[in-house]
Parts: C-alpha cells; sequence; structure tokens
C-alpha cells in the first residue's frame, strides 16, 4: 500500500480540502437529475441534487481542532479484519489515505470499532464518531439534521390486509447503503480516522455518523416515489422475514431453558419479540410478565430469575392467527385501546387478555376494536339501564332468553 507523503505547509493544507474530490458513486448523476425534476417535493430534490453534485454535508457546527483517537477494543483485536476492511474502501475510492502525516491540519480523528453481523465471521466497520462524550463529532450536530422519520412496519401489514390473500410482498436490501452517498470535501476534515500509525478520512457516509440517515432517507424516500409511478402499492419499510422469525425463536428457547438471566438479555427478547409484535399482534399478550421483570434493575448484567408466567408467555409464541376478522364497537376508550394493543399494566386485565387471545387464536379470530360515541351506541345503553322494552325495540331480534354468565369466567 502507498504512503503519500504530505506537505506541512499552511496554504496547502488550508486548500487541500477544496482540492479533493468526490467519491466515487454508482449513482449516475445525469441520469438523476433528469428523474429528480419531477419530483414534486422541491427540498427533498434540490438536497438530493446538491449533495451528488458536491456532496452531502455534515452540517457540523462545533470547534475544528486537530484531535487523536484510539481505536476500540474490536479494531485492536482484529487488525486484519480491519486492515481488509479499509484496503477495500481505498480501492473503491471512499476512503483517502494512507498519510505519515495529516492530510488536513484540522483533522478531527475518531475511533473505528468492528461490530459482529449475524453471520459468523463476518464484521462491521464503523466509525465511532460519538467519541469523546460531550465534544463528538455527533454533538454537534442538531437533533433536526440528524432525525428521521421511517416508514412503519405496521403500514405493509394494513397494505396486506387490504389486499388480502394472495398478495405479494418483496423485500429489497441495498448493499453499503449509506457508502453509495459522498461527502461534502469540505467536511473530510471531520471523519478522520487512524490505523497502524497512518491517517485516513472518510468520503462517503460512514455508519455512525448521526447525519447518515437522513440524507439517504431522503435518497430512499425517493426511491419510493420512483417505483410508485409503475408499481402501486409500494412502500418503502424494514421488512420482518423468516429469518427473523427464526432468530426470535432462537432466542426464545434458549431463554426457556435458563432459570436466570441478565437484564441485557431480557431487554434484547422483549425489543425482538415488540418489532414481531407488528406482524404477530396477539403476541403483546403474551409480553407484559416479562416487560413486568425489568421493573427495579438498574444495571444490565445483574440477574433476574424467570417466573413461572414470563415462561408460560414465552411458550405461547409460536401459534398463529389465520383470517377471519370481527369488529367488536366499543363506547369505551380505554378498553378499545387495551384490546388493539393487547397489554396492560394490570395483571388482573392482563389476565383477561390472555384468555381472549388464547380463544381468538384456537378459532382463527383476528379481533379489533373500533370506538363508537355512547351517545349512538344505544343498545348497549339500554341493558346498561336496564331499560328493556327499549332494548326489544332497537333489537327485535336479540335472543328473547337471557343467557348467563358462564362460571369459568368468574374464575379468571
Amino acid at each position: 500500500m502507498p504512503v503519500d507523503e504530505v506537505k506541512q505547509d499552511s496554504t496547502t493544507q488550508a486548500n487541500s480540502s477544496h482540492n479533493t474530490c468526490l467519491a466515487p458513486t454508482p449513482i449516475k448523476f445525469e441520469r438523476l437529475n433528469i428523474l429528480l425534476s419531477k419530483y414534486p417535493y422541491h427540498v427533498a430534490r434540490n438536497t438530493l441534487i446538491d449533495g451528488f453534485r458536491s456532496g452531502f454535508r455534515v452540517k457540523y457546527t462545533g470547534p475544528r481542532s486537530p484531535r487523536d483517537a484510539h481505536n476500540l477494543k474490536s479494531v485492536i483485536q482484529n487488525k486484519n479484519i480491519a486492515r481488509l476492511k479499509i484496503e477495500k474502501e481505498i480501492e473503491l475510492g471512499r476512503v483517502a489515505g494512507p498519510f505519515l502525516k495529516r492530510p488536513f491540519i484540522n483533522l478531527i480523528v475518531s475511533p473505528l470499532g468492528l461490530v459482529p453481523k449475524k453471520s459468523a465471521g463476518e464484521f462491521r466497520l464503523i466509525h465511532h464518531l460519538s467519541y469523546p462524550a460531550g465534544s463528538s463529532i455527533n454533538d454537534f450536530i442538531g437533533e433536526s439534521d440528524s432525525t428521521v422519520q421511517y416508514a412503519k412496519f405496521d403500514v405493509a401489514v394494513n397494505i396486506m390486509r387490504d389486499l388480502g390473500q394472495g398478495a405479494l410482498m418483496g423485500k429489497l436490501d441495498i448493499k453499503s447503503a449509506f457508502r453509495l452517498l459522498p461527502m461534502h470535501p469540505d467536511d473530510h476534515d471531520l471523519l478522520g480516522f487512524k490505523f497502524d500509525g497512518k491517517y485516513y478520512y472518510d468520503k462517503c457516509l460512514p455508519m455512525g455518523l448521526s447525519r447518515s440517515c437522513q440524507p439517504f432517507e431522503l435518497f430512499s424516500s425517493f426511491l419510493e416515489w420512483l417505483l410508485r409511478q409503475s408499481i402501486t402499492p409500494c412502500h418503502v419499510i424494514q421488512a420482518y422475514t423468516l429469518s427473523k422469525v427464526l432468530t426470535l425463536r432462537t432466542l426464545i428457547s434458549n431463554m426457556l431453558v435458563k432459570n436466570k438471566v441478565t437484564l441485557k438479555q431480557i431487554q434484547q427478547l422483549i425489543g425482538s419479540m415488540q418489532f414481531a409484535c407488528r406482524a404477530l399482534v396477539p403476541g403483546r399478550a403474551f409480553m407484559r410478565r416479562l416487560i413486568d421483570l425489568t421493573c427495579g434493575v438498574r444495571k444490565q448484567h445483574h440477574f433476574k430469575r424467570l417466573t413461572t408466567g414470563a415462561k408460560s408467555d414465552l411458550n405461547m409464541w409460536g401459534d398463529k392467527l389465520n383470517s377471519k376478522k370481527i369488529i367488536m364497537h366499543c363506547d369505551n376508550q380505554g378498553v378499545v385501546h387495551v384490546i388493539n394493543k393487547q397489554t396492560a399494566k394490570c395483571p388482573r386485565i392482563m389476565a383477561l387478555l390472555r384468555f381472549l387471545v388464547l380463544k381468538c387464536l384456537r378459532c382463527n379470530i383476528l379481533l379489533r376494536a373500533e370506538h363508537i360515541p355512547g351517545k349512538l351506541n344505544d343498545i348497549s345503553d339500554a341493558i346498561s339501564r336496564f331499560q328493556m322494552q327499549r332494548f326489544r325495540k332497537l333489537a327485535p331480534q336479540a335472543d328473547k332468553d337471557k343467557t348467563p354468565f358462564p362460571e369459568h369466567l368468574w374464575k379468571l
């Protein structure tokens, strides 16, 4: 790997960022510009045009003072893996270096880290731009410039329900998504890192920059709009795939054989289950006792005993709901909320909910509650006031004899 000698002359250093070219990208700007001309969202359109033409800005507002930083332990212990990844990025033109001396006077160096992927032996290289806490690159990027609103998985579920059985849903995964977007040369001095005593800097949106999500979300939203022009319906989402279902089942199986687990393990499982519940809605009724275990535990390494109730809930994960649907109208908004969310903090209500959900599962029923104003809920209002003549007039098809309340329900 050749090493570039860099002069420390102040004039050369001050102008070097302006002379640095954009990182290459497979996105064809000329074609993109034509397609964007029809995009109705003008602010997003202009941001994308400027970004792909001149580079996307970090929107950093802090001091540009030089500093160094040590890489994370994951890089130090896996130097060969980190080296191969850096060399690949250099070959693709997305990283500049190595340099024996700082390529910019004010180069800010942040740590590198390696995060394991789901596949064994594979890692993701990250740029730890949240270090040091309080004075990092990310600390000086405004919330409005780093906040994004992703499309919700619930939207896809509702679309599939509306389309009915036989509808197809696909998923596309863009490889190295952030790296498709080049950084503006004037911000290259913010994205420095050091490896084996030599300096480098990033030329594309890095994994670890809080700003990276927003411009890519603008780009992916444009791609969604583009697809909608020829394919309907279409929505860009994070999909819950079969592999995630299998991963969740493995996590549950591993936990069921244990008597005690750490707070961190419980929280990780709850996070996976909460996301799964967007598609497997009945699962919400079988999470509360697991969530209750986290109450009062402060340290993630502290252990908590798995209760019989929590294990019973975990054992329920695996049942499915099919295609039958029932809409229940109710004038109590609290009841509507609990039935639709299928969770509540009250243990007594959760006992009733679990019974209801189990019945729905066994009978293949999808139950939804809808609120109806009390003044329109005449039949129920008449019964609650024991106005039987009014009730018979409103509901002439109702049974003549009263239906006894089932004994077993009193014991729930």
